[in-house]
């Protein structure tokens, strides 16, 4: 699967979770997120990092693939109002989103961003 396909399905089925006005389907699509979508994409990402080498997506640099999971997957990304559970799930999509956002540039950014909800 696509990374770029992956990370804008994600960031889809989490809008329709934030913006659920009625609490109860609020709730069950976040289980359905979590429990079904979340497991199977971060298996996904698990295979192409490894099948890439183990450390990014496409070659031996960072790319845009691994800046959008960086950006999605990282603190300041959607995922973590989730919580940090997806990771012992996926510790080599983990150690990349610690890799990215531990760039000099980047973490300056993180460090320095206006805080924001979004």
């Amino acid at each position: 699967m696509c990374t770029s396909y992956t990370h804008v399905i994600t960031i889809a089925e989490l809008i329709g979770i934030w913006f659920e006005k009625d609490e109860a389907k609020k709730q069950e699509k976040k289980e359905s997120f979590e429990k079904e979508w979340l497991p199977t994409c971060m298996q996904n990402f698990e295979k192409l990092l490894k099948k890439n080498g183990g450390d990014y997506f496409v070659g031996k640099d960072c790319t845009y693939a691994d800046l959008c999971i960086a950006d999605t997957f990282g603190p300041v990304g959607p995922i973590a109002r989730l919580g940090a559970e997806w990771k012992a799930h996926a510790p080599g999509v983990a150690a990349l989103v610690d890799r990215v956002n531990n760039l000099p540039k980047i973490k300056k950014w993180i460090e320095t961003r206006p805080e924001s909800t979004m």
